[in-house]
């Protein structure tokens, strides 16, 4: 073998490697472009779903209405809690969501007073009477009352006598000064007065009734003093007369 022939067969090998790399290449790139163009054919559109229109929930109505003098009118009844009842301001007035004695859903309208000088607080509720008598609703209260705190129901009741004589004359100064035995009176109302223990304040309960409707302030005071007594006594006086009359 001469040594042309020797350059030509030892240099074949390496000519056959160049053009295999090469071509080894072609293919990777080849592949590479299939493997992004089929990449690119795969990728979903991107959309925005659209969402279906979501009718809002109606609001809970509500019984109230504010009248030209900032009372808060109870719709169904006519009844009102106004802006300040003797010495007490209203603070809120909304509903409260409890169930009957049956079991059902019952919306009470209330309404909250505040005397911060005399630590004094009134609730007054709205509700139907369902079936209960005045008597039945006072002493259901009282044993509700005495669950929660040690009470002494007073034996001597002026405050149901006040309250008697002002529903009846609709005045609470007519009250004061009239001169009727109490029960003697037509309409339905009832209030009573506990002392809280220890002698530390003293709480009440007011409640008429007309028309099938409750009327009911639940009022407490915690600094003990006559004058505090009587600012609470008159606050309930003054609510209840503001109801609107019926037939007892």
């Amino acid at each position: 073998m001469t040594l042309s022939e020797q350059r030509t067969y030892s240099g074949a090998p390496h000519l056959q490697e160049g053009r295999l790399r090469l071509l080894t290449s072609k293919l990777a790139v080849s592949a590479l472009a299939l493997v992004m163009l089929t990449a690119c054919q795969s990728t979903p559109v991107q959309t925005t779903a659209t969402l279906p229109e979501l009718t809002p929930l109606a609001p809970e109505p509500t019984p109230w209405r504010l009248d030209e003098n900032n009372a808060a009118v109870h719709q169904p009844t006519g009844g009102v809690c106004p802006a300040m009842i003797g010495t007490f301001e209203r603070t809120d007035y909304s509903v409260l969501a409890i169930q009957d004695r049956h079991g059902e859903p019952r919306y009470d309208a209330i309404c909250q007073y505040l005397n911060s000088d005399i630590a004094g607080k009134i609730t007054a509720y709205i509700y139907i009477t369902d079936g209960m008598t005045l008597e039945d609703e006072v002493r259901g209260t009282i044993e509700a009352i005495g669950s929660r705190a040690e009470i002494n129901v007073m034996d001597d009741q002026p405050c149901n006598t006040r309250l008697q004589l002002a529903m009846a004359l609709g005045s609470i100064i007519a009250a004061e000064e009239a001169e009727i035995s109490p029960g003697t009176t037509p309409i339905k109302a009832s209030c009573i007065a506990m002392e809280l223990s220890g002698a530390t304040g003293r709480t009440y309960l007011g409640l008429t009734e007309n028309n099938g409707w409750f009327f009911k302030t639940r009022a407490t005071t915690r600094l003990a003093s006559e004058d505090n007594y009587q600012q609470t006594d008159a606050a309930m006086l003054d609510f209840h007369i503001q109801q609107p009359a019926g037939e007892n």
